[in-house]
C-alpha cells in the first residue's frame, strides 16, 4: 500500500487541531486562573503549529504529491491516524463527562504532547530547508510544552 507524502502532514495538522481543541475545552472547565490562563497559551500555541502544517500541506498538493511504499512509513501513518490520544474526534463535552481533574487533564495533556513529539519526529524526516528547520522548532516547543505541564503539575501540588 502506498501513501502520499501529504498523508503525514494532514495527520499533523489533525493532531494540532485536537490538541487547540483539547487545551480551550480544559480552560473552559477549570477553575483556576492560573490553569485556565496556561491552558488557553497551550492552545494558542497548537494553533498556530496547525497554521504551519496546513500551509506546508497545501504548498505541497499544489506542486508535487511524493509517494511512499516503505513498510515501516505506512505503520506509523496508520497507526497515529487510527490510534492518537483523541483518535478522530475532537474533544468536546462528553469528553470531559467525568470528573476531570487538573491533574487528569495535565496527564492527558502530557500524553498528547509527547505522542505528537513522536510523529514530528517522523514528519522531520521527510522534510528539508526551512521545512525542516520549523518543523525542528516545533519539536522543540512541544517539549517545551512538556517541561511547562510538569512546572505547572509542581506549582499546583499535583506531583
Amino acid at each position: 500500500m502506498l501513501y502520499k507524502g501529504t498523508d503525514i502532514l494532514e495527520v499533523a495538522h489533525k493532531i494540532e487541531l485536537r490538541g487547540q481543541a483539547f487545551y480551550n475545552k480544559a480552560a473552559e472547565l477549570v477553575k483556576e486562573k492560573a490553569a485556565k490562563e496556561l491552558l488557553k497559551d497551550l492552545a494558542a500555541k497548537e494553533a498556530s503549529h496547525a497554521g504551519f502544517f496546513k500551509n506546508l500541506l497545501d504548498q505541497l498538493l499544489k506542486n508535487q504529491i511524493i509517494y511512499h511504499d516503505d513498510n515501516e512509513y505506512q505503520i506509523i501513518i496508520q497507526d497515529f491516524a487510527q490510534n492518537h490520544v483523541f483518535k478522530d474526534n475532537i474533544p468536546d463535552e462528553s469528553f470531559f463527562t467525568q470528573e476531570d481533574s487538573l491533574k487528569n487533564i495535565f496527564q492527558m495533556a502530557l500524553g498528547f504532547e509527547r505522542d505528537t513529539i513522536t510523529l514530528f519526529l517522523e514528519v522531520g524526516k521527510h522534510l528539508d530547508g526551512i521545512n525542516k528547520t520549523t518543523v525542528d522548532q516545533i519539536i522543540e516547543e512541544e517539549k517545551e510544552h512538556i517541561a511547562i505541564l510538569h512546572d505547572s503539575m509542581r506549582d499546583f501540588k499535583l506531583l
